[in-house]
């Protein structure tokens, strides 16, 4: 009886073995396609102060980079911050000058999946959950046909060539 128990468990532990270093070959022939995130600085103007969130609520505004879409704004609001540390911090910068980072998710050809909100410039405190969070907004003039290719917040960042 043991020289048959240990017989199976031998088999198993030669299947399993067998099993998990074809499963690892297949893998090394065919790896996942990979996502690069990107640290991307994006420099906003701000302005500060909103007659519904008060004085310290900090809105921050710059032009899209992707060149398809006119009259494109890329906005980043700080409502739930209300800190008035913050507001001061933002608002040592000069106007278009201040530096927000994102991380950018791209693909393996390099177009856009998404950005996650790091920080303003160097500050270390904490801002509100849904602060930074970036959104678009386009301008389009009557009278003027013209076609946007929209992709939000995508639009904000460089294209890669």
């Amino acid at each position: 009886m043991g020289g048959r128990r240990s017989f199976s468990l031998i088999l198993l532990f030669f299947s399993v073995s067998l099993y998990l270093s074809v499963a690892q070959t297949k893998r090394a022939e065919n790896p996942a396609p990979r996502i690069t995130v990107i640290p991307t600085t994006l420099l906003m103007d701000w302005t500060r102060g909103d007659p519904r969130y008060g004085p310290d609520v900090i809105a921050l505004r710059a032009p899209c980079q992707s060149g398809d879409a006119p009259g494109c704004i890329c906005k980043a609001d700080f409502k739930a911050t209300r800190s008035k540390e913050f507001a001061d911090y933002v608002t040592s910068f000069p106007h278009e000058k201040v530096p927000v980072v994102y991380e950018v998710w791209r693909n393996p050809e390099g177009r856009f999946l998404g950005a996650n909100f790091v920080r303003v410039g160097d500050w270390s405190g904490h801002t509100g959950r849904n602060d930074g969070l970036l959104g678009v907004s386009y301008t389009f003039k009557l009278n003027h046909p013209e076609r946007a290719r929209i992709q939000s917040p995508g639009d904000c960042f460089p294209r890669l060539p």
